[in-house]
């Protein structure tokens, strides 16, 4: 009981999609807050935008597929 909420190995491809968006998020969002920052084509912005709105919903996904809770004591 005292290992139910570590963290549940996948091994599909969603698992290795989540893992790599742990891995690079902190990386993407300073990009992204990068290009917001500087003068750069609307498009260039959008598509950014849209890859991080993905990627917060993909990572709460994963957090809920992998991650348990901790049992109440």
């Amino acid at each position: 009981m005292e290992r139910n909420y570590l963290l549940v190995q996948g091994g599909g491809y969603f698992y290795h999609i989540y893992c790599f968006i742990n891995q690079t998020f902190f990386l993407f969002l300073a990009v992204f807050l990068i290009i917001l920052l500087t003068p750069s084509p609307q498009w260039l912005k959008n598509v950014f935008l849209g890859i991080l709105f993905l990627d917060v919903i993909l990572q709460a996904a994963g957090d809920w597929k992998y991650h348990r809770k901790r049992p109440e004591e």
